[in-house]
């Protein structure tokens, strides 16, 4: 496609041609997703690098088009922090969930444990609340509501540090709720297969949950809460 664009035959003249924000990345939000022509291209490819690489932005405007890819974490999503920076999936009705539930976060790697960081959830925070896991503080945290404005939360009973879970590196995370007895654990694992129970077991209220029609995010609560710091994959 690089070719087509510059009408050349062979990839290195292309990329000597210059470089095409929409293949290639450019962290000028001016030529952020334009389009693919020779107009639109820019003078230097940035690095992917490192956790100061160019691709690591403070703006939603100057958010990456490419993300580095390599053999411990491919295939992931990166979520900046940047408020609006998630994924999300429309309401349906096999994600509306209101009795037993169990949630799995795969290749959950949490930048810091400073922040609270939503990883995934469903409904908003007023009148359409359903459920968000989270990290707040290094501790693993399910809210759910019953009424779809009011909050009810269980919290992990040692932090992810006390558990063994370090920052920056990626695990499997689980919470499972049931809810005729209100018994809400949390889970981790290193290979998503074998999973340890972090902390003591948590009792919530017991009780079915609000039938949330919000749509389900991941790396964010509310569309622009919590939002998430570091990899999901």
């Amino acid at each position: 496609a690089v070719k087509a664009v510059y009408g050349v035959t062979d990839i290195t003249t292309a990329i000597s041609a210059g470089y095409d924000p929409h293949y290639l990345g450019t962290n000028n939000p001016a030529l952020k997703g334009i389009g693919t022509t020779a107009g639109q291209a820019c003078s230097k490819l940035y690095s992917c690098s490192g956790a100061s690489g160019d691709l690591t932005q403070a703006t939603a405007a100057s958010m990456p088009l490419l993300l580095v890819k390599n053999s411990t974490d491919a295939n992931y999503w990166y979520g900046s922090g940047v408020t609006g920076t998630y994924c999300s999936t429309p309401n349906a009705a096999a994600n509306q969930i209101t009795g037993d539930i169990e949630i799995i976060g795969k290749k959950i790697k949490i930048k810091d444990y400073s922040g609270t960081y939503a990883i995934a959830s469903k409904g908003d925070q007023a009148s359409n609340r359903g459920w968000v896991l989270r990290s707040a503080a290094g501790t693993l945290v399910f809210i759910f509501s019953q009424n779809g404005s009011s909050g009810i939360a269980a919290s992990a009973s040692v932090s992810l540090t006390t558990a063994g879970y370090t920052a920056d590196t990626s695990y499997f995370f689980k919470v499972t709720r049931v809810s005729s007895s209100g018994l809400v654990q949390f889970y981790g694992s290193s290979d998503g297969t074998t999973y340890t129970q972090i902390g003591a077991n948590v009792t919530a209220i017991t009780g079915a949950m609000f039938n949330s029609t919000g749509q389900v995010c991941v790396g964010t609560w509310n569309n622009d809460s919590n939002d998430f710091l570091g990899n999901i994959g």
